[in-house]
């Protein structure tokens, strides 16, 4: 079966790849809200068309968190530090305290800068 465009020849009726009709939507929004749902949209890594699509049939969008890969070699170091210290007071090393403290305000500074980027 073929659609006819208006515009020359008909043109074959396109489907989705579920196997149903694929319909379009047009519809004018405020500059602003468009800037809006762009940046969301792109917060959660999805095109415009799959975040209204999600949005407008109220199902809950998938937060995909990609962490910065320095951020995460950094983390993964400033813990196994702290694993470290923390097996030689359980062995009966004497630790300065100034060393766990300066691990765990590391972590801490890292953890903060984590979560005020998401």
């Amino acid at each position: 079966m073929t659609t006819v465009s208006g515009r020359g020849d008909p043109e074959p009726r396109r489907r989705h790849r579920r196997g149903s009709k694929l319909g379009y939507l047009q519809i004018r929004v405020m500059l602003s809200e468009l800037v809006r749902w762009r940046g969301q949209a792109s917060r959660y890594r999805l095109s415009l068309s799959e975040y209204v699509r999600t949005t407008m049939n109220r199902a809950k969008v998938r937060v995909v968190a990609v962490a910065d890969p320095e951020h995460l070699a950094e983390l993964k170091r400033q813990g196994n530090n702290l694993n470290q210290l923390m097996h030689a007071i359980n062995g009966g090393f004497p630790i300065e305290a100034a060393r766990v403290e300066a691990v765990l305000s590391s972590l801490h500074t890292l953890y903060r800068h984590e979560i005020e980027r998401g």
